[in-house]
């Protein structure tokens, strides 16, 4: 995982690879089934490698990845776009 390092450290800023691998994942989270499916993936990895809640919440924003909502319980940014495609109605 690009991020991890980051995502589970005391790293002040993430690395490129990291920053593009989030808004590849923005990018293509362009339903509410994908971006749920990535949400309990991500979930899932982020339990067992020890991610930082309040790291995975500045991530798209220290990324420079535009969303509309914050993100929580550490879902970085499929927790986001999931939010932006239900108030979008889909």
């Amino acid at each position: 995982m690009p991020g991890q390092l980051f995502l589970t450290s005391e790293a002040f800023l993430p690395i490129s690879p990291c920053c593009l691998a989030v808004a590849n994942i923005n990018a293509g989270s362009t339903t509410t089934s994908i971006c749920r499916s990535l949400c309990r993936r991500f979930q899932q990895a982020a339990s067992g490698l020890g991610v930082s809640p309040d790291k995975a919440k500045e991530l798209s924003q220290l990324c420079g990845v535009s969303t509309t909502d914050e993100v929580g319980d550490g879902n970085v940014v499929v927790h986001v776009t999931m939010n932006k495609h239900e108030e979008e109605g889909e």
